[in-house]
């Protein structure tokens, strides 16, 4: 027979929670060390980061106002660009354009930008999330002209993925491919013959997809960049670029670039700081800095070349000149070690003849 069930009295009971708080208590107070380091380790960072990043007091004379001005310019200029025109309204609000006796003009154009971007932007929104290629062919053809004089090849990107778009039925599915194969071909009559001078290696490539539109995908033209939705996205971010260019801006945005080259240059000049710390020494150039830091191609802007042989930079009176093993010496310095027309390589043995040596053009 099961014994019968007893309670236990609070003696026996007493060892029991003993043994519970114990546990329980170990492990408050661990918690409690982790915060006190963790509160400890954000009180020191705070207290160095203050210490890095001492703000001057702001002055008050016309200087500083115009260089706040400038700043508050091209966070401006960034948000509009970006399309956040909300917020543009309520940061150019907020700056004190009364306090700034000699500032540009400029101030104004942010409502024509406005415009000019919000134009941009609908144009934009309506190829990539209708496919509606209306909006940017209309403008194409009104900056036709200024097109053609920059190179530019949108206007045909747009009539080729028009071309794409009706031979597929991007907008028009319940289309028979009979009906979209017969529109498309009378959309090549009447919109490709005027780009058969430039394009016409292309045009021939799309007007031989026609034989195969019932099943592309599997025919000679299945592997072309063209008909890959990624097409749409590379034909907008071309629009953005041309749309930028004629009215005067970049692709990019310069604050941001000016942000992320600096980021990226952070640590080089940080280095830079803690060796000179440590050699006791100082900056002395004020408009160059004595080490090099590398950059993408695209943060390339107005780039210097310096002569390994006079130390200097090179100029428009005294350019670059590009030797046949391929290294670069300033045109005096390459006259200065040729003797009798013929010259040793500073960088290498080789040796060549001074008509050899060619300009090089810098952007």
């Amino acid at each position: 027979m099961r014994a019968p069930l007893t309670r236990r009295s609070g003696q026996d009971a007493a060892p029991t929670f003993a043994k519970l708080q114990t546990p329980v208590k170990q492990s408050l107070e661990s918690l409690n060390n982790a915060l006190k380091q963790s509160h400890k380790a954000s009180t020191t960072f705070q207290k160095a980061l203050d210490k890095k990043l001492r703000v001057k007091p702001i002055a008050t004379d016309d200087n500083a106002l115009l260089a706040d001005y400038l700043l508050d310019y091209a966070v401006g200029m960034h948000l509009t660009r970006d399309g956040e025109f909300g917020v543009v309204t309520e940061f150019m609000n907020e700056i004190p354009w009364k306090d700034i006796t000699s500032a540009p003009a400029g101030n104004q154009d942010y409502g024509a930008l406005q415009t000019e971007f919000q134009e941009m932007y609908y144009i934009l929104r309506e190829m990539r999330s209708r496919h509606n290629l209306t909006p940017a062919m209309n403008w194409a053809r009104e900056q036709s002209d200024a097109l053609q004089a920059r190179g530019s090849d949108l206007e045909f990107q747009l009539t080729k993925l028009m071309f794409i778009s009706i031979l597929l039925g991007v907008n028009n599915e319940s289309a028979s491919p009979t009906q979209r194969l017969l529109k498309a071909m009378m959309y090549a009559r009447e919109a490709l013959d005027r780009f058969e001078g430039r394009y016409i290696r292309t045009i021939q490539l799309l007007l031989g997809t026609v034989a195969f539109s019932a099943n592309l995908e599997q025919s000679p033209y299945g592997n072309l960049d063209d008909y890959s939705p990624l097409a749409w996205e590379e034909v907008a971010v071309l629009f953005a670029q041309e749309y930028c260019s004629s009215i005067g801006l970049s692709a990019a945005s310069p604050l941001s670039l000016a942000v992320t080259a600096g980021a990226i240059a952070l640590p080089v000049l940080g280095k830079l700081a803690a060796i000179t710390r440590l050699r006791r020494t100082e900056w002395t150039t004020s408009n160059e800095i004595p080490v090099e830091i590398s950059l993408p191609p695209g943060f390339m802007h107005h780039p210097l070349v310096v002569c390994p042989v006079s130390k200097e930079v090179t100029t428009p009176n005294n350019p670059p000149m590009l030797l046949p093993c391929y290294h670069v010496v300033a045109k005096d310095s390459l006259a200065r070690i040729s003797k009798l027309g013929k010259y040793r390589c500073p960088y290498c043995p080789q040796e060549g003849q001074y008509n050899q040596a060619k300009r090089v053009y810098l952007d």
